[in-house]
């Protein structure tokens, strides 16, 4: 999780500042409240540079892993795949924490997936970003998030002779990183609300 002062950068031309870093902090709780609903907290890990993000994570039980000065998510998801293998775990899940339409239901199907060794398990966000990628081993291969990162990551786990398989869940497709994703979101929630 970034440092939510530093956080949804791409909604600056509708938030300021103070109301980004309100809007992250809000989103990744809610996303914690997701998982606590679904998981087994012992099993979750939350990477970040933030010492807020670490007291909340600390307050709710979930693990932690403060980085010095924030890597880049590609070098936070080496981390938690090495975390992942040296606790024991035979898969692990990479989700962000900006899916507002997320639920427990979600996170159990995930769970419940049969994923065997050598498979990984993607979903492609709306704007061909990764929202959700499933691996077993943990560390079978070197992630590619950045722009066009589902695409990246299929070709990366082909040339890993990892067998790819495509989730297709509209909840964890959709994340909130533009404004166009926020006004999308609005017209949901207004739906949802008077339905």
């Amino acid at each position: 999780m970034k440092d939510p002062s530093i956080s949804k950068s791409r909604l600056s031309m509708v938030l300021d500042d103070r109301s980004r870093r309100e809007f992250a902090l809000a989103m990744f709780e809610r996303t914690l409240d997701v998982v606590a609903n679904a998981a087994d907290d012992s099993a979750v890990l939350v990477i970040t540079e933030s010492r807020q993000v670490e007291a909340i994570c600390k307050a709710r039980g979930f693990n932690t892993l403060v980085e010095d000065r924030a890597e880049g998510i590609n070098e936070a998801a080496r981390k938690a795949a090495s975390w992942a293998a040296a606790n024991g775990f035979e898969r692990m899940a990479i989700l962000p924490m900006d899916l507002p339409l997320l639920s427990s239901a979600d996170l159990v199907y995930l769970q419940n997936l049969v994923l065997p060794r050598g498979h990984v398990a993607l979903c492609e966000s709306v704007d061909g970003g990764t929202n959700c990628l499933m691996v077993s081993p943990p560390d079978a291969m070197k992630f590619q998030y950045g722009e066009g990162s589902f695409r990246a990551h299929r070709l990366e786990a082909m040339r890993n002779g990892l067998v790819c398989h495509i989730l297709r869940d509209s909840n964890i497709r959709f994340d909130l990183d533009s404004a166009e994703h926020l006004q999308e979101f609005s017209q949901i929630a207004s739906r949802d609300k008077h339905s």
